[in-house]
């Protein structure tokens, strides 16, 4: 499968995302020091590369999406989360939280074969 429609399907699932959250790639980065026009570019451009900042910005602002689901289309854009404070549930977040940081990492070494097979 060519990396270009990998990408297009990723980018895709980030605007469904965005409508469905009723955001913007701008409120995403509030005040953070990036520039929002570019990472807009970024959605909206076919020939322009995905970073893989705005995904990690989705999945910090919205922890209730499912990182899997952005970059493979696989299950459900929503992940159910149980809004409890008992000590398995606040175990299950902390198990999520490792997750997040786990496939941040992993999108970032997709990134980075991306760019690889794109300079060669």
């Amino acid at each position: 499968m060519p990396l270009s429609f990998i990408e297009s399907g990723i980018k895709m699932r980030i605007s469904q995302v965005l409508r469905h959250k009723e955001t913007t790639v701008k409120d995403l980065v509030g005040k953070r020091d990036l520039n929002y026009r570019a990472l807009s570019e970024q959605l909206s451009s076919p020939t322009t590369k995905l970073g893989y900042c705005l995904i990690y910005l989705i999945c910090d602002k919205y922890p209730d999406v499912s990182i899997d689901w952005i970059l493979t289309g696989k299950g459900e854009m929503l992940k159910d989360l149980t809004k409890t404070t008992s000590v398995p549930a606040l175990e299950l977040r902390i198990s999520e939280q490792e997750y997040l940081i786990e496939t941040q990492k992993k999108v970032i070494r997709l990134y980075e074969k991306l760019e690889k097979t794109a300079n060669q």
